[in-house]
Parts: structure tokens; C-alpha cells; sequence
């Protein structure tokens, strides 16, 4: 079994097919960093996969004299759930128009006579 930097030097000279050995080597490992920073399954394959993503086409940056490939993807998986953190904050207070009542809708579409909306209504809404 070959070790990762041999692997690595493959890939990066053309046998890209043996990316799949590294992802099943630590398939694992991004799975459980991922899982610290987000339950729900789904959403961590798909940080898994931009995680794994991000590692390939950053694999000529990776210098093997400062730190082994495994720490090098963990801090690349790291960053991608902290990513994935900070859009989930912003989009978290988001109401969907598709979520807001009737009313809310119709105070949208119909303002007052000077065209501004009428700000106790709007307090409401918000």
C-alpha cells in the first residue's frame, strides 16, 4: 500500500484517479471534523465533498515539509465548516416571502397614498 506522498506525487503527475484512494483514506477523519460543526447528514457530504473539492484543486500548494497531508485536510475541512457556519448565521433571520402571511403580502403590494409603506404596519411585519 502506497503512503499518501506517494499517492500525492501520482496524482499531481496525472494518475487522477488516484485522488479516490486518498478520499477513502480520510473520508473518515473529514466526516467526524465535520460532524463537530453540523448535524444534519446531508448538508455535511455535501461539506464533505466541497472539503475534498477544495484539497484537489489546491493540491500544488500542499508542502509535505510543513505538515502531514492529514493536517493539511483537516484545516481545510475546518475552514469549510466554519465557512458553512457564518452563511448559516446570515441566512438564519431570513424570512422566506413564501413564509410571510397574507397580510404581510398585501401590506407589501399595497402601500399608502404617498407611496411609503405605514411604519406601524411594518413593525408588525418585521
Amino acid at each position: 500500500m502506497k503512503d499518501d506522498s506517494e499517492l500525492l506525487a501520482q496524482i499531481r503527475s496525472g494518475a487522477l484517479d488516484d485522488f479516490a484512494e486518498i478520499v477513502q483514506r480520510h473520508q473518515s477523519r473529514v466526516f467526524a471534523i465535520l460532524c463537530r460543526y453540523e448535524r444534519d447528514v446531508h448538508k455535511v457530504q455535501d461539506l464533505a465533498q466541497e472539503t475534498f473539492f477544495k484539497a484537489w484543486r489546491a493540491l500544488d500548494c500542499y508542502d509535505a515539509r510543513r505538515a502531514p497531508f492529514e493536517h493539511w485536510l483537516s484545516r481545510i475541512a475546518v475552514r469549510v465548516a466554519l465557512d458553512h457556519l457564518r452563511r448559516e448565521r446570515r441566512t438564519r433571520d431570513e424570512v422566506a416571502l413564501s413564509d410571510l402571511s397574507e397580510s404581510a403580502l398585501d401590506w407589501m403590494h399595497n402601500s399608502n397614498d404617498d407611496g411609503q409603506p405605514d411604519a406601524s404596519d411594518a413593525r408588525e411585519i418585521l
